[in-house]
């Protein structure tokens, strides 16, 4: 017997996912329900809509009030530092109405500077050292407009006090 006379096994069937799909006609009455849904999904979309421009009617031309703008206030802000003994020296570190920070060394004691802020104030900031000078208190306060908004108190040879506001 040779090769090509012996026998071969019978074919596999084919597998279900390789056979050919079978076609389904579409029925009418899907469109007709795919037409009906979209018809209704629309009708909601108009209340909808119809229902929110009822709820909150914009106002009529002649109803709006022109706010005048607000003037910017002007406040005097006051930086002070003092100490309970005569001849003192220390130094001063502090914000300035820009913001910035100005440190001064060597100042005697009692010490004190003025400036105005405009508008908004930004944070006021002091800080105060003793570095000649008795063993008392040193004191720092911040002063805006008329209000005095804090006031620190230490005491020691090298006191150094921080106000804040």
């Amino acid at each position: 017997m040779t090769e090509f006379d012996r026998e071969w096994p019978e074919p596999s069937p084919v597998p279900d996912d390789l056979a050919p799909a079978r076609v389904v006609p579409r029925r009418r009455g899907a469109r007709v329900i795919a037409v009906i849904v979209a018809a209704a999904v629309l009708l909601a979309a108009g209340v909808g809509a119809a229902l929110t421009s009822w709820r909150s009617p914009a106002p009529p031309p002649s109803e709006v009030v022109a706010v005048a703008p607000e003037r910017a206030v002007t406040r005097t802000v006051v930086y002070e530092v003092s100490s309970g003994g005569a001849g003192d020296i220390g130094s001063v570190q502090y914000t300035d109405q820009d913001g910035d920070i100005i440190t001064r060394g060597g100042v005697p004691l009692p010490w004190r500077t003025t400036f105005t802020v405009t508008g908004d104030r930004g944070p006021l900031v002091l800080i105060a050292q003793r570095k000649k000078g008795g063993a008392g208190e040193v004191t720092c306060s911040i002063t805006y407009g008329e209000k005095v908004l804090t006031t620190v108190t230490q005491t020691g040879r090298y006191a150094s006090p921080q106000c804040s506001a």
